[in-house]
């Protein structure tokens, strides 16, 4: 599960109204208002105590506000943002299977999303905001990969496919996190690099996502690109030639460019209890189609957890 820390926090606070009664503009000027020389960042409708109200968010000398304003501007409550909270979660993950002579995939995963202070957690990555303003952070990240790759243990009974190879069931990459704020969408762009000396190779991936909201459940729709360099493809789907036995000839598969379309859930049931789920389906290179570890090119894969929040 990826993101969308900043859009959880609607879901503490949207109320039924659909529409905002007060304009950008007024809420900036609201916010200047407040306190002169601030950042406004964002608006959202909620509740207070019982009645229609706006939260609106700003930026001042490093630190994030929140202010409660009335329809009229009038300024209600004001406070310090403490931050999101942190929702823990333990979910079942089902996968389609990519690889020949492989078991379904079936785990159980734990997912993180929220945040502490600068550090920020969404659900497989993870980071601290090195830089922050309404329209672009910066992000040093790791990124892991649990749920990818082939288990020798997870070979098909009498299987030999695998004998001899390593697993390349879990790996991790780190790096750096660029996140745009553009009109309607988040724009992604991750830059990794192998942390364990697992594949040695690098990643870029750029996303794009939209964040909608109906009462208390947010639902993100997601496209990624994903280009890999040849250590990486040669990792997953590739064969060296000192592993090759008469079942699996040596194949060499080169860079690789990857689609993934993916969607993610998250519903408030309770006041500290979610359901979190993503559902996603990615579309490798056709590159991989001649490797002889490789079953299928596409991927589709689902996973629902309960989390607490903290």
């Amino acid at each position: 599960m990826k993101k969308y820390v900043d859009a959880i926090g609607l879901l503490f606070a949207v109320s039924a109204a659909s529409a905002f009664g007060m304009t950008e503009e007024e809420a900036k000027q609201v916010v200047a208002r407040v306190q002169s020389g601030a950042t406004y960042t964002e608006m959202r409708a909620v509740k207070h105590k019982g009645s229609p109200a706006y939260e609106l968010e700003y930026i001042y000398d490093g630190d994030e506000y929140e202010v409660i304003v009335a329809p009229d501007g009038t300024v209600l409550d004001q406070y310090k943002d403490s931050g999101m909270p942190v929702i823990v979660s333990l979910a079942l993950d089902v996968s389609t299977q990519l690889y020949r002579e492989q078991d379904a995939g079936v785990e159980l995963i734990p997912v993180i999303v929220g945040s502490y202070k600068k550090f920020w957690f969404r659900g497989l990555q993870h980071g601290f905001y090195a830089y922050k303003n309404p329209y672009l952070s910066i992000s040093p990240m790791i990124k892991l990969n649990p749920d990818i790759g082939y288990s020798v243990d997870n070979a098909e009974s009498g299987s030999t496919l695998y004998e001899g190879l390593d697993d390349t069931s879990f790996s991790a990459e780190g790096g750096l996190q660029l996140m745009f704020q553009l009109p309607g969408v988040s724009l992604e762009v991750n830059m990794l690099t192998d942390l364990l000396g697992d594949h040695e190779g690098q990643l870029v991936e750029v996303a794009l996502s939209h964040a909608m909201h109906f009462g208390p459940a947010l639902l993100v729709p997601e496209i990624k690109y994903s280009y890999n360099t040849e250590e990486i493809g040669q990792f997953y789907f590739g064969v060296d030639p000192e592993d090759a036995t008469f079942e699996r000839p040596a194949f060499e598969v080169g860079s690789t460019s990857d689609i993934e379309l993916s969607t993610v859930f998250l519903w408030r049931f309770a006041s500290r209890w979610y359901m979190v789920s993503e559902a996603s389906y990615k579309m490798y290179d056709d590159k991989i189609e001649d490797s002889p570890l490789v079953d299928d090119t596409t991927q589709a894969s689902i996973f629902v957890g309960v989390g607490i929040s903290f």
